[in-house]
Order: structure tokens, then C-alpha cells, then sequence
């Protein structure tokens, strides 16, 4: 893990608690069923019964069904982006722990990895940012990310389902850079102002990669039909799923209080999507010394 930290750390990619209880459980469980089904193998070539084997196979299949249903379901973590020369530090000290004369013997060797494990995750976390606001660039706009107060909120004007490959671009460059920015894989408050049938595959993929406690949505009129009402139905059902708090931006102006914040909601007019249509909304907020204002597509 600490050779890998830097890199992991650099590109923004999630890791998982059960690593390291995996490598104590999981690699002697693969090696027995390993060993296990070579016996059965070449039992059947040479015509030597192999019940026994069959059996404990079995055993060993139904164990390890049995642990993953006791695995949790919130596993992954990230770290936030630190300096180049910090990581390069942690390399440089592992590489030297593992080298030093006194690091022979397995227990020590453990027990120095461990420690330096700890502490070079203490030194990251220390990095992280308290208050961050940030745009990240999406198809010639730009989503918002802020967190205050250890509450992280995204605010989509309507960018993410402008292209087709919008849940690649969850997948590959929105959840690297949350991680990198935030330090986490957990959304507090989603904020979707245009609402389209690629927009709900994205945050469907989205739902699957990261940790998303609300979500918010303009309110749709109309009945839903097409590709709107599959891609918008399949969202939903995971929504429910999840027993994610799904909120309505409604056409009436309102206040919504996030954390410490206020964010004023203020529709200004009636825009249409296929067979639906739905209220276009302004959102303001003063985060911090900042005051921010983000415009619906």
C-alpha cells in the first residue's frame, strides 16, 4: 500500500479499508481453493475418487459468499492531492525502511510499514482543505464544488449531460478530481438545475462510484416518455434504493440552508425538455467571503 500511496494519491483514485484484512483472509482462502481444486484435477485424470474434494470446494464457496455478505458497503476512502515533494518523501522512506539492516525480521518489518502507514496518512489528511471552492471545467462550462464546514456540495447548472459520454466522464475525470480537491468520495448535497436523459446516466453511474447523501432537482411537469423516462426511472429506483433524499426545486422562490450557508433559490422562467418541462432556476449564496451566483442551463 505505501508504494502505491503516492501514486494513488497523485491521480485522485479511491481505496478500500478491506485491503488489508483481504491480504490476511482472502489470500490463504484463494490458495487452499487453489490447492484444493488441483487435487480434484488430476484425481479425474488418473481415476482416483474425489468426493471429498468436491465437498470441501463447496464448503470453501459457501464460506466465501458468507464474508462478503458480512463486508460493508461504504469500504472506499480517498486522500486529497498533496504537493509532488511530500509523496516523493513517503516513497523515499519507505524505500529506505524496507532496505534498513535493523528491517529483517518479518515482525519488524510489519511493524515499521505499519507505522509509517499511519503516519503518512495522518501527514495527508492534515493537508486537507477546511473551506474550498473550485469549478472543475465540463463540456465549455464548469460544475462547482464547495466544502465548508465538512460538507461537501456539487452544483451542476446543466453541463454534465451535455455530451454522451457522460458517465464515462463521472467515472474517469469528475469523481479523480472530487477526491484529489476534497479528500473524499462523499457528496453531501447534489444540486442538478437541467434535467436531461444523459444527466440521470450520469448520476446513476455516479450513485455506484461515490457516497451521495441529497439530491436535488427542478420539479418535472408532464408525463415522461422515451429515453427520459427509462434513464429517469432507473435514477429514481436507485434513489429509493439508497433512501437518498430526493428534494424538488419548485417555481416558487425559497431559501435553502445548508451547514452554516444560505443559498437563496430563484426561478425566472419555464424551460422544456422533450415532453416535460420544468422551472429554470438561479441559485446565490455568500460561502465564506465569497458570494456566488450560478446560472441553470
Amino acid at each position: 500500500m505505501l508504494v502505491s500511496l503516492p501514486i494513488i494519491v497523485a491521480w485522485g483514485l479511491p481505496s478500500s479499508w478491506l485491503s488489508p484484512i483481504g491480504n490476511f483472509i482472502f489470500n490463504p482462502l484463494i490458495s487452499l481453493f487453489l490447492f484444493v481444486s488441483s487435487i480434484a484435477f488430476f484425481s479425474e485424470l488418473i481415476g482416483l475418487p474425489h468426493t471429498w474434494c468436491n465437498w470441501l470446494l463447496e464448503q470453501l464457496t459457501a464460506g466465501w459468499h458468507w464474508l462478503f455478505q458480512l463486508a460493508p458497503t461504504q469500504v472506499l476512502y480517498g486522500f486529497h492531492a498533496v504537493p509532488w515533494w511530500l509523496l516523493s518523501i513517503i516513497s523515499l522512506v519507505t524505500f529506505a525502511s524496507v532496505m534498513h539492516p535493523g528491517m529483517r525480521y518479518p515482525w519488524y518489518r510489519l511493524s515499521g510499514l505499519m507505522i509509517l502507514f499511519i503516519l503518512s496518512m495522518a501527514i495527508i489528511r492534515a493537508h486537507e482543505p477546511s473551506f474550498l471552492i473550485t469549478a472543475l471545467p465540463c463540456n465549455r462550462g464548469s460544475i462547482t464544488i464547495i466544502k465548508t464546514n465538512n460538507t461537501t456540495i456539487v452544483i451542476d447548472p446543466g453541463y454534465i449531460g451535455s455530451r454522451l459520454s457522460a458517465p464515462s466522464w463521472i467515472s474517469y475525470r469528475f469523481m479523480p478530481y472530487l477526491i484529489a480537491q476534497t479528500g473524499s468520495l462523499t457528496i453531501d448535497h447534489l444540486m442538478l438545475l437541467k434535467p436531461n436523459t444523459l444527466t440521470c446516466d450520469a448520476i446513476d453511474t455516479l450513485l455506484d462510484a461515490g457516497y451521495v447523501h441529497h439530491i436535488y432537482m427542478p420539479t418535472l411537469t408532464g408525463e415522461l416518455t422515451g429515453s427520459l423516462r427509462r434513464s429517469f426511472g432507473k435514477l429514481y429506483t436507485h434513489i429509493k434504493e439508497r433512501n437518498i433524499p430526493f428534494i424538488r426545486f419548485t417555481d416558487k422562490e425559497s431559501t435553502l440552508d445548508i451547514s452554516t450557508t444560505s443559498f437563496c433559490i430563484k426561478p425566472d422562467g419555464i424551460k422544456k425538455y422533450q415532453t416535460i418541462t420544468y422551472p429554470h432556476i438561479t441559485m446565490h449564496a455568500t460561502i465564506g467571503s465569497q458570494q456566488i451566483t450560478i446560472i441553470g442551463r
